[in-house]
C-alpha cells in the first residue's frame, strides 16, 4: 500500500510539472532560457536543444566519514546479484543526540555505492534548501530522479542507468526559469 501511494506521489508531481511545462507550448514550440524545444521529425517526441546528457561513470570509492546519512535505499541496479546502495548525504553536523544541525545552506551527496565503486550523481552546495531522491523503473529502465527545492529555485534531474556500458546518463527534466521565489513546499510523509 505504501508503495502504492509513492508512486501516485511521484506520477502526481511528474504530471504537475509536465502541465507546467505544457502551459508555454505555442505551434509546437516552446521557449525555455537555455534554448529551444521542437518537435523532432514530426514524431511528437521533444529534445530540447542545448541541454545535455553527462554521462557519470563509476569511480573508487568515496570518502564520506564527514558527512550524515539522511536516506538510503538497497537495490540491485546493474543485476550482477548483489544490492548497491543509492544513499543521500548532507555535510550538516549532527549534535550529540544524532539531529542534524542544519545551516543555511550545506553540501549534499547522491551516491550510488557498489561493492568495489560508486557512482556520485549529485555533489553540490545547497543554499536554503534541500533534495529529495526517487527510485522507479519505467519501460524497464532503471530511474533515479532527484528535485532540488530552495528558496530561489525548483530543480528536476533524471539519472538512467546503462548497463551495456555501466555508466548513468544524466539530464536535466525541468529547471524553473527566471528569478524564483519560492512560497512553499509540502512536507508529505509516507
Amino acid at each position: 500500500m505504501k508503495v502504492k501511494r509513492a508512486l501516485m506521489i511521484i506520477l502526481g508531481m511528474m504530471m504537475s510539472i509536465t502541465i507546467m511545462m505544457g502551459c508555454t507550448e505555442e505551434n509546437g514550440k516552446i521557449e525555455k532560457e537555455n534554448g529551444k524545444i521542437e518537435q523532432e521529425n514530426g514524431t511528437g517526441e521533444e529534445e530540447e536543444k542545448g541541454a545535455e546528457e553527462t554521462k557519470i561513470t563509476a569511480q573508487e570509492k568515496v570518502k564520506i566519514e564527514d558527512y550524515s546519512l539522511l536516506d538510503i535505499y538497497d537495490i540491485d541496479i546493474n543485476a550482477d546479484g548483489q544490492d548497491e546502495s543509492i544513499a543521500l548525504y548532507t555535510a550538516a553536523e549532527t549534535d550529540q543526540n544524532g539531529e542534524i544541525i542544519w545551516d543555511d545552506g550545506q553540501n549534499w551527496s547522491l551516491i550510488v555505492h557498489g561493492q568495489d565503486e560508486d557512482y556520485v550523481l549529485f555533489d553540490q552546495y545547497v543554499q536554503i534548501g534541500s533534495i529529495q531522491f526517487y527510485v522507479f523503473t519505467a519501460d524497464d529502465i532503471f530511474h533515479i530522479v532527484t528535485m532540488q527545492n530552495t528558496t530561489a529555485g525548483l530543480k528536476m534531474v533524471e539519472y538512467t542507468f546503462d548497463s551495456d556500458n555501466g555508466v548513468f546518463s544524466q539530464k536535466t527534466r525541468y529547471e524553473a526559469p527566471g528569478n524564483v521565489n519560492m512560497l512553499h513546499v509540502s512536507r508529505n510523509q509516507f
